[in-house]
């Protein structure tokens, strides 16, 4: 891996991918601590399904290339909402502009790209690599490789990529995590059949310590794994979550529904009032949260457990889930952030609420000339709520 690094500080792109649960965002992590250590600005851009609206992501980049370069101000973003039909051509070449002025090299990283399948926003990442230069590089975390110009970057050599066959664990790796780093007490064959079942799979070998941890049962937990052909993350989770204290299990499940969780917004679902403590219990207990800044204040679940922890949600609690939803829309909503206001009403049933929180909205942000973020919230809106809102017709008329 560091000699992948050494390419990684003078490639335009760098790539990688594998599926869910393989250490994607951990060695990306890894990665901008040493690009970091030598010179280089490192920006971290975790994506979402809004950013499939070409301004939305544009607005993002450029808030997070901000942090490394100021000189890029508002008139930058003014340039989003003036001309949101073709804004990628004028937005472009004024971040190229700043970071090619820049003393040192500038590094974005795009966590999660999978989630991209607008044409218009491949086309923007497109297109910086092709006239990024020499102080401008992305780190690239995906499931796939799709929506990235690869041939053309492979044909320069200015592509790293790093599969899944480089990300899964040898023997001797399973061992060392296994052994060494969660310190199991298992026998040179119990080891062997471990990381032969796992394939080397990083979440499915953190999955297996969490459960060897409360249950000792070696054999047993091998024997189930080798029975089962597809689904062994499924499996492991359950044996996991079900060998957790069932207070802190109902504090999974019913925070799930969230994309982005505070402890304050915690307390709302689950009404626990040592929110925040549990939250740190859940991050250092190893199960599967994710810091999403540096502050501490808003985490995620992994994808991938957290897909699990919604699918027993609504096995556990199948008359709580539009509840919970309808409580993180109304919280969103008071706080001013719109998009997952928006989004949690519709997942709760509540399309009308939604239609509410856009148009209480619209007159501010066309008076603040800020339409392109008015007709990225009414895109999310059933045609049955703009059929009926005149208010709403004219804003975006």
């Amino acid at each position: 891996m560091n000699a992948l690094l050494d390419r990684v500080a003078m490639r335009r792109l760098s790539l990688i991918h594998a599926p869910a649960g393989f250490g994607k965002s951990t060695l990306a992590a890894q990665w901008v601590a040493e690009l970091e250590r030598r010179g280089s600005q490192v920006v971290w851009f975790s994506l979402d399904s809004d950013d499939n609206h070409t301004l939305w992501f544009l607005s993002h980049l450029l808030e997070c290339l901000q942090r490394a370069h100021p000189e890029l101000d508002q008139s930058v973003f003014q340039i989003l909402e003036e001309r949101p039909e073709d804004a990628e051509r004028h937005v472009i070449p004024l971040i190229i502009n700043v970071v090619n002025n820049a003393p040192s090299r500038c590094v974005v990283v795009l966590d999660d790209w999978h989630v991209i399948d607008d044409s218009r926003t491949r086309d923007v990442l497109a297109r910086l690599l092709e006239v990024s230069g020499d102080k401008l590089g992305f780190l690239v975390t995906s499931r796939s490789t799709s929506g990235l110009p690869l041939t053309s970057l492979r044909v320069h050599d200015q592509v790293v990529e790093v599969a899944p066959e480089i990300l899964r664990f040898d023997e001797r790796e399973s061992r060392q995590f296994l052994v060494d780093v969660k310190g199991l007490s298992l026998s040179g064959m119990e080891l062997t059949e471990l990381h032969t079942t796992t394939e080397g799979w990083i979440a499915a070998l953190q999955l297996t310590s969490l459960s060897l941890k409360e249950n000792s049962d070696v054999t047993a937990l091998i024997g189930n794994l080798a029975s089962r052909q597809h689904g062994i993350s499924d499996y492991l989770a359950e044996n996991v979550l079900d060998l957790l204290d069932p207070k802190l299990r109902r504090f999974l499940l019913l925070t799930s529904v969230l994309t982005r969780i505070n402890a304050e917004l915690a307390t709302l679902l689950t009404g626990e009032a040592n929110a925040e403590q549990r939250l740190e219990q859940v991050l250092y207990g190893d199960l599967f949260l994710q810091r999403l800044d540096d502050s501490g204040v808003w985490f995620r679940y992994h994808h991938l457990f957290g897909d699990f922890l919604k699918q027993r949600l609504k096995r556990d609690y199948p008359d709580k889930v539009g509840e919970l939803h309808s409580l993180a829309a109304h919280w969103f909503h008071d706080q001013g952030m719109l998009s997952p206001a928006v989004d949690h009403a519709i997942l709760a049933g509540e399309d009308a609420f939604a239609a509410d929180v856009v148009e209480e909205q619209s007159l501010q942000l066309v008076e603040h000339s800020q339409m392109a973020t008015l007709l990225a919230l009414v895109a999310k809106l059933p045609d049955s709520e703009l059929r009926v809102r005149p208010w709403l017709q004219l804003a975006i008329a």
